[in-house]
């Protein structure tokens, strides 16, 4: 048998995705979807985020950067290329369709039975992350807490850049400080996940300039916290492809059902808009207003005004209820 009829017996797979690192989070369950019905393909992922696959060679067999490489195009002339967009998906688009099982329709393949990704840490990294709770003397319960997000670790300087679009999914600066100090006073301690671009939150351990700053590190910080408190960024989609549960997770501008998973708590403020999780602005679909600016809520983004009293009472009701008590009298000691 010659080499070339041996290569085409054999499924050659480039499959390629852009976007965020939560979307990369989502897309090894589309890949590990795609490995399961061709167990004997050759399967080459290009990725903007090639973190997110570390460690799964039971699922691709080679990760490569979204980017120019030497010589790619030589190594795979041959190779199928797939590579579709689900964010342009109409079910999805219109709530109906976990992203996860729109891209695998997209794709023509059968989605995965749960709608979940996959993260698997490697020996040194669980050793990076327990040198940071040594060095900081942890005495309680560590928590979790992202709630800023939707700008790339690799383009930090677009954290501070007033016309990126975005949906409306971060909670004001004023309740993400009520939040932790809530916490503190419960007895916990509270890492603030984000970039040093992010407003700096008080009363709250985070990430110094010295700490690598990089997506393998914060999976193993995730997994090494009790509890978590995020909204709709890469963090709720690790902490559930980590096997974690009960994240409470604030929703506005983007939609549960189709970026969310059922292992967390997700909360909502269905009386804050008439248009709900709108999805918006859709860049894919071309979102955009008068001289060419991207749509803006007219209401300012509503639906993600969160009551800091709110969400730490729901945190307090699904992880320690036994802290309702105390919680109530540290409000009425306030309020007086």
């Amino acid at each position: 048998m010659n080499k070339q009829k041996e290569f085409s017996e054999i499924r050659h797979i480039n499959w390629r995705s852009g976007g965020g690192l939560g979307k990369q989070i989502m897309a090894t369950a589309v890949l590990k979807a795609l490995r399961s019905q061709n167990p004997n393909a050759v399967i080459h992922a290009m990725t903007s985020y090639p973190e997110a696959f570390t460690g799964l060679e039971d699922v691709i067999d080679r990760i490569y950067p979204l980017n120019v490489v030497p010589h790619f195009y030589e190594d795979h002339k041959e190779y199928e290329v797939m590579e579709v967009e689900p964010y342009t998906d109409l079910h999805y688009r219109k709530g109906e369709m976990h992203l996860i099982e729109a891209w695998c329709k997209m794709l023509g393949i059968q989605a995965p039975s749960t709608l979940v990704g996959i993260i698997k840490l490697l020996d040194e990294e669980k050793k990076a992350a327990e040198q940071f709770i040594a060095q900081v003397k942890l005495d309680r319960p560590l928590i979790a807490f992202q709630p800023f997000g939707g700008t790339s670790y690799y383009s930090p300087q677009e954290a501070n850049n007033p016309t990126r679009p975005m949906h409306y999914r971060e909670i004001p600066v004023n309740t993400a400080q009520e939040i932790i100090d809530y916490l503190v006073n419960l007895g916990y301690a509270v890492i603030h996940i984000g970039l040093p671009t992010e407003p700096q939150l008080k009363n709250c351990l985070r990430l110094s300039d010295k700490d690598p700053l990089n997506p393998r590190y914060i999976f193993a910080l995730l997994d090494r916290c009790h509890y978590g408190i995020f909204i709709d960024s890469f963090c709720q989609h690790a902490w559930a492809a980590l096997g974690k549960k009960n994240a409470i997770v604030l929703w506005g501008g983007t939609n549960p059902k189709t970026l969310g998973y059922p292992t967390n708590v997700n909360m909502t403020q269905p009386k804050s808009c008439t248009n709900l999780h709108c999805n918006r602005p859709n860049t894919f679909m071309f979102d955009f207003g008068g001289n060419g600016q991207h749509w803006r809520c007219v209401v300012g983004g509503k639906c993600m005004k969160f009551d800091a009293k709110d969400v730490v009472r729901r945190f307090i009701e699904i992880n320690e209820s036994s802290k309702i008590e105390q919680f109530e009298k540290m409000l009425k000691k306030t309020a007086s």
